[in-house]
């Protein structure tokens, strides 16, 4: 028989019962697999570590002009010219209509917006031009939006 030496502890080393337990991340990462640990490292390093989920990625589709009368100039012949644009957004998101008469908001008196009833996807908004109130050369744009994607249409108005 062989005899098998016998150490005991020093009085510096804490005893078994007095050691800070070992985290489930040290007891299975650093002592237990270190092949695992050596796959985890090549994987994350590589970034070979390929997730498949039941998301989708959504892409959004700007405003699509489908109506605008008129379509080159805002003819002043009358008192009251209406301009009318319509705008579908395919995503199914609102649509918001901003008018602008020479960088300044237009008079909310003057702006009508509306959904089709039979398509909820056909926005239109109207805006009058009044002669009374517009001069020649001014710049009348109309921006659409549907909260990420926006459109822009300008007409210079003329008087006779």
């Amino acid at each position: 028989m062989i005899p098998v030496p016998h150490f005991s502890p020093s009085p510096d080393t804490p005893s078994p019962s007095r050691r800070p337990p070992k985290s489930a991340y040290k007891q299975f990462f650093l002592r237990s697999r270190p092949m695992w640990r050596a796959a985890c490292i090549l994987l994350l390093t590589t970034g070979c570590l390929i997730t498949k989920g039941p998301w989708t990625v959504r892409t959004n589709s700007p405003p699509e002009e489908f109506m605008i009368n008129p379509r080159d100039e805002i003819r002043l012949d009358n008192e009251v010219q209406s301009v009318i644009v319509g705008f579908r957004d395919d995503d199914g998101d609102p649509l918001f209509f901003t008018w602008i008469i020479d960088g300044n908001p237009a008079d909310p008196s003057d702006v009508t917006s509306f959904i089709d009833t039979n398509d909820p996807l056909l926005h239109y908004s109207t805006f009058r031009a009044r002669r009374a109130v517009l001069n020649h050369g001014q710049l009348i744009e109309v921006i659409v939006t549907d909260g990420q994607d926006a459109v822009r249409v300008s007409w210079r108005t003329v008087q006779p």
